[in-house]
Order: C-alpha cells, then sequence, then structure tokens
C-alpha cells in the first residue's frame, strides 16, 4: 500500500515538473524540448558506458 501511494506521488510530481515545460501553441518548442531530453539522456548513457563498462562509443577499439 505505502508503494503504491510513493508511486503515485512520485507519478504527480512527475506529471507537473514536465507539464511546465510544454506548451499547447508553441509546437516547435515542445519538439525542441524533447530533442534536448533525448541528447541528455543520450550523452548520460555514453558516459555510464564510458566510465562504468569501458566502452567509448566514439572511439570503441582504443583500450
Amino acid at each position: 500500500m505505502v508503494r503504491r501511494v510513493v508511486l503515485l506521488g512520485t507519478l504527480l510530481v512527475t506529471m507537473t515538473a514536465v507539464s511546465g515545460c510544454f506548451s499547447l501553441t508553441d509546437w516547435d518548442e515542445n519538439v525542441r524540448q524533447i530533442n534536448h531530453y533525448g541528447d541528455t539522456a543520450s550523452e548520460w548513457r555514453d558516459m555510464t558506458n564510458k566510465y562504468f563498462f569501458d566502452y567509448d562509443k566514439h572511439n570503441p577499439f582504443d583500450g
């Protein structure tokens, strides 16, 4: 029961935080923001692979 309440609270906070980042009329800005989130996620994935799994996407054969 506590897990469900925490999950629901986290979901509501996330929805509230993300809703402020998007506009209902400025679609170009929405696309720019979504692309920014995707680039940030890609950078985090590259960093995780490089530092924790010893794999560099840009130079995979450098040992």
